[in-house]
């Protein structure tokens, strides 16, 4: 059953207020400043899914995945990065809204749960 779901609160810690409902094991979650959405990896149902800040307008952009653990975004650009510890573990992107999806990494990976990206010098790590 899908009971997983999103909140958000202030910075003191005040004001839970859930945005997300009936959502799989969230594993992942990014923050696109600039379009003002919300996106998030979901590994029980093997999707990327995006939505408003406000938890509106909720779609999945890339499906068919693997064991997902990480994403990040690159606005600027508009691209998005995940990690996959599935049967290959791999590291793929693809445009903000699931187009051009590609693997970019796939040797010697065991088990990448964790990405970040430096966006003054465009590394990802």
């Amino acid at each position: 059953s899908e009971t997983g779901r999103i909140q958000w609160a202030g910075l003191d810690g005040e004001g839970n207020k859930t945005i997300l409902t009936g959502l799989g094991e969230v594993e992942s979650i990014a923050v696109d400043w600039v379009g003002g959405n919300l996106y998030w990896t979901d590994s029980s149902n093997k999707y990327i899914g995006v939505s408003t800040l406000e938890g509106l307008y909720k779609t999945s952009v890339v499906h068919s995945l693997g064991l997902l653990k990480s994403i990040v975004l690159d606005p600027k650009n508009r691209n998005m990065y995940w990690s996959d510890c599935g049967a290959i573990p791999k590291i793929e992107m693809a445009g903000m809204d699931g187009s051009g999806r590609e693997m970019i990494v796939r040797k010697k990976l065991l088990w990448p749960v964790g990405l970040s990206l430096d966006h003054p010098s465009s590394r990802l790590f």
